[in-house]
């Protein structure tokens, strides 16, 4: 961006605005929740449909605020880690195999938490989550034979929302969270930066929250991050709200 997202006349700022009001129509009681759930993965590549997730990790968000998070790593037979994603996660296979459990044993909790989250009414949230983690996290919980599906209305995602701000994309009348965030996704556009660790950690200030970034790409690090970025977001809504 030429101009910084807080600044009150950048277009990201002012499609912010629009934005961040469509998309909580689409949410319970027509508001951006207060309690949800922020998922992340780090995986074996940037394939989602062959890639697998070798770290799970979540931030339960209750008014607005972090009370519990966590990553898991997953370990499985003949495990391979593309070379790119491990520069960028920092995961090894020697990691992996001492701090890992088998998907078979840790996914079915994984589902347990997500079903009992979504029987509370509550919503989900994450940085690049509907076309990147969804997908992997539908795969691999069909793979241990409980298949979980996030529905089309039941996701936040931040990178979206700061990608379709830049591009000035808004959402049609009878268009769905999922839909609108996966048209955004398909969208190719030079000069739009959107990545949690090189443009929103200091585009949005997130560093004030405490939390370094180089402790960014570990999943419950990321998620935390994500969650600083949605709380950033609301209360840039919120303040113009009441000018």
């Amino acid at each position: 961006c030429l101009t910084s997202p807080m600044d009150p006349n950048s277009l990201e700022y002012l499609a912010m605005l629009r934005l961040f009001t469509d998309v909580a129509k689409r949410c319970p009681g027509q508001v951006i929740p207060d309690d949800y759930l922020v998922i992340d993965t780090e995986t074996t590549g940037v394939d989602t449909s062959k890639d697998h997730i070798l770290q799970l990790g979540f931030c339960f968000v209750h008014g607005r605020k972090p009370i519990a998070s966590m990553a898991q790593y997953l370990k499985r037979p003949d495990l391979k880690i593309h070379k790119k994603a491990s520069e960028v996660n920092g995961i090894t296979l020697d990691k992996i195999e001492a701090e890992g459990i088998e998907p078979k044993y840790y996914i079915p909790q994984v589902v347990d938490i997500f079903t009992d989250w979504r029987s509370r009414g509550r919503m989900f949230a994450g940085h690049n989550l509907m076309a990147f983690d969804a997908p992997l996290i539908e795969r691999e919980t069909a793979g241990v034979g409980i298949p979980f599906k996030f529905g089309d209305n039941e996701i936040i995602d931040t990178g979206m929302l700061v990608k379709a701000a830049q591009l000035g994309m808004y959402m049609r009348p009878d268009e769905t969270l999922r839909s609108f965030w996966v048209r955004v996704s398909q969208v190719i556009a030079k000069g739009i930066f959107w990545s949690l660790a090189r443009h929103c950690y200091t585009a949005y200030n997130l560093g004030k929250y405490g939390l370094p970034l180089d402790k960014a790409h570990d999943a419950e690090a990321d998620c935390r991050l994500s969650h600083f970025l949605l709380e950033e977001l609301r209360l840039m809504v919120a303040k113009e709200a009441i000018k």
